[in-house]
């Protein structure tokens, strides 16, 4: 299979690619993400910093744990307290708690942050991660047929699935980066980490053929729906 990017800006409303398969039938390929907007700010900034952010005036690394919402404008907040922490001798963000205004606005916010030994360098590291999440596991098999359906049904998913209706291609694909909120912890976890998936042939909207799922993390591989026939867990990463 080959893919041909599509859409360069010269056609209107194009699909973003198109599949070349080796028997010489082409589909239509429209790439998206699902999940909140917020934590696609959040994850592309960390990304781009590499999780890292260098804060004068500290002498220790840290690891800050963020929510997945954290906003980029908060982030002087975070080196402020830092600076303050290390002032009173605090090795965690919640033993300043009450001491300061900028622990106790990002304490509000779900933050946490814990010192872990003098930066040997001399220039401190501040690693930036999301705060994990969890539920009971188990169940994400059986609850993702109605969780896709539903992220189907909003607003962005319904002009993805519009384009690729007016393509004219008969075979139609849609390819969604799954961000941690999209769908429930059980049905996350399922897509990362690999486990049972749906014994039911997908039922897709009308025209696609077939729906993609991927975490990005190589466990769970990319999970494929494939209209009136089967969810598959494909390993592309190996």
């Amino acid at each position: 299979m080959l893919v041909e990017e599509h859409d360069t800006g010269k056609l209107q409303a194009a699909v973003d690619g198109l599949l070349h398969y080796a028997d010489g039938h082409i589909a239509a390929l429209e790439i998206s993400s699902l999940g909140p907007p917020e934590e696609a700010r959040t994850m592309n900034l960390l990304n781009k910093s590499r999780h890292k952010r260098y804060v004068e005036g500290i002498t220790s690394d840290w690891i800050i744990s963020l929510p997945w919402n954290f906003h980029p404008a908060k982030f002087p907040q975070i080196d402020n307290a830092l600076r303050h922490c290390e002032k009173i001798g605090a090795r965690r963000l919640s033993r300043a708690d009450g001491t300061n205004y900028a622990v106790d606005e990002l304490l509000d916010l779900g933050v946490s942050g814990t010192a872990t030994a003098e930066s040997a360098t001399g220039a401190a590291v501040v690693w930036l991660v999301t705060a994990s999440i969890g539920g009971f596991t188990g169940t994400g098999s059986q609850e993702l047929p109605r969780q896709v359906n539903d992220a189907l049904l909003e607003s962005k998913m319904q002009t993805k699935l519009k384009k690729l209706g007016a393509s004219g291609y008969k075979e139609q694909h849609l390819f969604l980066n799954i961000r941690s909120q999209a769908f429930s912890f059980p049905v996350y976890e399922n897509l990362c980490f690999g486990g049972p998936l749906p014994s039911e042939p997908p039922q897709l909207p009308d025209g696609l053929t077939e729906l993609w799922l991927a975490s990005g993390i190589k466990d769970g591989g990319v999970v494929r729906a494939i209209a009136g026939q089967e969810w598959r867990r494909e390993h592309p990463f190996d």
